[in-house]
């Protein structure tokens, strides 16, 4: 997993959103991603540093930013670029402004809600695995690590409900990772503690001519 060090590996390796297939975005959308990555930086160039006095640097709190191909990290905490919260804390830095952290709170522990809790096996090593849903919602859940993709799979299911949302693959954040084959076990597939992404597919039909 690999790191964004400075603004010249994020322009070459910068892509919001892969096509199907994993193929490369358009030109025009790659080039919509890479604007706003560059106009991230900029504008926080403009506003630039001011000097604080030893009493302000005492008070200073030090935020470890990460931005990747599909969400930034604040403090090792995922958070996804569709998300409104994301979106308002990017803005904030591009006006130089100190953005308001988003608790860690706001992920929503669903394991006993509802009769959705994932019957586990306390014989068995356990873990959490982080889900963002498609509409930007976070929820935490609770794996044993023989638990397959698709019981993950059910899961989002049987939370959304009568919601019901269109077909959807799953893939992992960091790094971004179709997860195709769902017999594999969390373990087989490395994702203990995983952060997993619900992406939805495309349902439109192509247009039909009128007989």
């Amino acid at each position: 997993m690999k790191e964004v060090d400075n603004l010249e590996s994020i322009k070459e390796e910068w892509v919001c959103e892969t096509g199907s297939d994993n193929q490369p975005l358009s030109d025009d959308r790659q080039r919509n991603c890479e604007y706003f990555v560059d106009s991230l930086f900029e504008e926080a160039e403009k506003v630039g540093a001011k000097c604080m006095s030893p009493t302000e640097q005492k008070k200073q709190v030090d935020i470890s930013i990460k931005l990747w191909k599909n969400g930034f990290t604040v403090n090792d905490d995922f958070r996804s670029y569709s998300d409104g919260a994301s979106q308002q804390f990017l803005n904030s830095i591009k006006k130089g402004a100190t953005p308001k952290i988003v608790s860690k709170a706001r992920s929503i522990e669903v394991e006993n809600k509802n009769n959705l809790s994932v019957q586990l096996n306390n014989l068995e090593p356990i873990t959490n695995v982080q889900i963002w849903l498609a509409n930007g919602k976070r929820i935490v859940q609770k794996f044993n690590i023989s638990h397959r993709i698709s019981h993950i799979k059910d899961f989002i299911e049987k939370y959304q409900g009568s919601q019901r949302s269109p077909p959807f693959s799953l893939a992992t954040a960091l790094p971004f990772l179709k997860l195709l084959d769902e017999t594999l076990t969390l373990e087989e597939a490395d994702l203990q503690n995983a952060v997993i992404i619900q992406r939805l597919q495309k349902t439109a039909e192509p247009f039909r001519e009128l007989s």
